[in-house]
């Protein structure tokens, strides 16, 4: 049978921190996966990875000699360049650090580095001076800038510097690890190595027994990161401050009635011809003219110098003319010519007792040049002070930032083999053993990436809001579960099931470490400030309504005694929707708040036969729904703190690296 003693390794590249202190430092690694050529530049020094993503994986792995490590196919490979031209050299540290607390396989994995040359490999020796070395018998790394002490398990992996006066320096590294052949493992055998002699492959093929026959082992894993540390490279910049300066500040206040991107509306008479019969309308007055206008904006139609006249007597005239009706009006009086959904093209079939005409269409493009970012004053709002508050509008491809290790695995199950509708879990059995959505199976993300979200806004005291520029794994979520529907507290997000969810999910996903990065005070809104209709209530709360709603931001406490939210995690609000571009039952595709998935706010949209919720319908526009609806997806909210630092530009391949 196929040996099952099994070890899983894999190498993960991990985040970019800047510290300073006396020296400068800074981290390099990546943080992307499945895009050809990504690099992150830090000033001097650019750190380059292909397209193989951001782990490499030996599964179902066997032990094997050092001859073998050194020839096996699984690699890593990265690059170091620079363009210093700096009158001193530069030295940099590259380190790996394993992930987790179990140190049982230290001793078992092992590494092996070496330079890459028109393919041609040359052996690098390490910081230890062996070519090839356990993890174990690597030496600690340490530093106190970085707060990297001896309880973290960092090792120094090589030494390298760029040449002083050097502007075109390149290297090219190929990483590999594997299990040790010597490495002891906890078993059981049976079969011609089932002696308690043979414990090891070595002492196995020695002894010419069929080392296959292993049939059961222990499964381990073992994980890596891996980070270059840059010695007199530039130090990190303040998110804020970064996202401040790398972004032109529009002046204007956008028109909030309307998305971002801008729908820009243009005619066509492209259609089906239709008939209509006119041999019972002969006395009918038909309103017409030789053209129209279309509101670019709206799609509305106007009659340019309209007119009117007898069908029997001018229907022949009306051919190539545009008409507001195919029946006319027996009074002698114009219908309305201004404001119109739509307007009919009278074409050369037309008889006396039959009009021809083709109803309008509208062809539409987005216009994207008011997209940007905007600014805004708040009072009593939700950004923790009074003041200026900096957002993100409309088609907007630089606020993502990648921030948080995931902790786990994520699987992705879909609904059938189109593989578009798709839930995320987090495990492989999960997405096997569901009902539904369990298709295709498919891993998605590793554990240790770094989660992607994107800017929302600066908030009034320099925190920098987020959302998860995806959904948490579990599926759909119900906000609200109470059977009570007619309670009015059950569409506030402190009331919900939701914010369970919510919070489960930031507690497990979001390591403590990274906790302490993430401002927790009165950040989020759940007061009631919007609804659909009149035909809703909303307790003793005094409410707008969604249609040419004008956000403020601010949230003061409303007639049901509901308003601000000390939390570290929550929800989008109602009104960062409506700054972001949305806008109240309009459809935005390109908007950045827009997903593939319908998920939910925490702003209550009122009561009408059940309490309802605010969402982000997947077409983009915002709508409302049951609170005990079920088929929503969860994107978290965060506030990063003040002080934290960062790098890269913002955009998808060179995110926004939190420190």
């Amino acid at each position: 049978m196929k040996n099952r003693k099994t070890v899983i390794a894999s190498l993960a590249i991990l985040g970019i921190v800047f510290i300073t202190a006396g020296i400068s430092y800074a981290v390099f690694s990546y943080s992307k996966s499945g895009i050809k050529g990504n690099s992150i530049n830090s000033g001097n020094i650019v750190f380059h990875y292909g397209e193989g993503g951001r782990s490499v994986s030996l599964t179902d792995a066997m032990p094997m000699t050092d001859a073998q490590g050194k020839a096996q196919n699984n690699y890593f490979d990265f690059t170091i360049t620079s363009k210093t031209n700096s009158a001193v050299k530069v030295p940099y540290k590259v380190t790996v650090k394993r992930k987790g607390n179990d140190s049982s396989l230290d001793s078992g994995i092992k590494l092996y580095l070496t330079e890459v040359n028109n393919n041609a490999e040359t052996d690098l020796t390490l910081a230890n001076n062996n070519v090839v070395s356990k993890y174990s018998e690597l030496t600690t790394y340490t530093n106190t800038s970085l707060n990297i002490t001896a309880a973290k398990n960092e090792k120094l992996l090589y030494e390298g510097e760029v040449p002083k006066n050097s502007n075109s320096y390149e290297k090219n590294y190929r990483l590999r690890m594997w299990v040790s052949d010597d490495y002891n493992f906890s078993q059981t055998v049976t079969g011609s190595c089932s002696d308690s002699t043979y414990t090891t492959r070595e002492t196995c093929v020695a002894a010419n027994k069929d080392w296959t026959d292993v049939a059961t082992a222990t499964e381990k894993t073992f994980t890596a990161t891996v980070n270059v540390y840059a010695e007199g490279e530039s130090v990190g910049r303040n998110l804020a401050q970064m996202i401040k300066t790398d972004n032109i500040l529009r002046q204007n206040t956008p028109d909030f009635t309307i998305i971002d991107p801008a729908p820009v509306y243009s005619a066509n008479f492209n259609g089906f011809e239709n008939s209509y019969d006119m041999s019972n309308s002969q006395d009918n007055y038909i309103t017409y003219s030789d053209s129209f206008t279309i509101n670019p904006t709206t799609g509305r139609y106007t009659l340019n110098n309209p007119q009117i006249c007898k069908w029997s007597e001018c229907y022949n005239d009306l051919i190539g003319k545009y008409t507001n009706s195919t029946r006319g009006s027996s009074s002698n009086t114009m219908w309305a010519t201004s404001d119109l959904y739509g307007i009919y093209k009278v074409t050369s079939n037309t008889t006396q007792n039959t009009l021809y005409s083709i109803y309008s269409d509208e062809d539409t493009t987005y216009d994207n040049t008011n997209s940007g970012f905007y600014s805004m004053n708040v009072t009593d709002g939700f950004g923790g002070a009074n003041g200026t508050t900096y957002y993100f509008r409309g088609e907007v491809n630089n606020n993502y930032v990648q921030f948080g290790e995931r902790q786990s695995d994520e699987y992705a199950g879909y609904h059938d083999t189109e593989n578009y509708w798709k839930i995320y879990y987090p495990s492989l059995s999960a997405c096997q053993n569901a009902s539904d959505y369990n298709v295709n199976c498919t891993k998605v993300h590793s554990s240790g990436e770094y989660y992607t979200w994107r800017i929302v806004r600066i908030n009034e005291d320099g925190t920098v809001r987020l959302i998860l520029d995806n959904e948490i794994t579990g599926g759909t979520y119900t906000f609200n579960s109470n059977s009570s529907t007619d309670n009015i507290g059950n569409m506030y997000y402190s009331n919900s099931d939701i914010k369970s969810n919510v919070e489960s999910w930031y507690n497990s996903a979001i390591s403590s470490a990274d906790h302490a990065k993430v401002a927790t005070g009165n950040y989020f809104c759940e007061a009631a400030k919007v609804k659909p209709s009149n035909d809703y209530t909303t307790g003793d709360a005094t409410v707008l309504l969604g249609n040419g709603y004008i956000p403020n931001l601010k949230c003061e406490t409303d007639g049901n005694n509901y308003g601000l939210l000390n939390n570290s995690v929550g929800l989008i609000n109602y009104d960062e929707a409506v700054i972001a571009g949305g806008a109240y039952n309009t459809n935005n595709f390109d908007y950045y708040l827009r997903y593939k998935s319908d998920y939910w706010t925490m702003s209550p949209a009122g009561l009408d036969y059940s309490a309802e919720e605010w969402y982000i319908y997947s077409t983009g526009n915002i709508r409302n729904w049951a609170v005990r609806s079920s088929d929503r997806k969860i994107r978290p909210v965060i506030n990063l703190k003040a002080d934290v630092l960062a790098t890269g530009s913002g955009t998808l391949s060179d995110p926004y690296i939190v420190q």
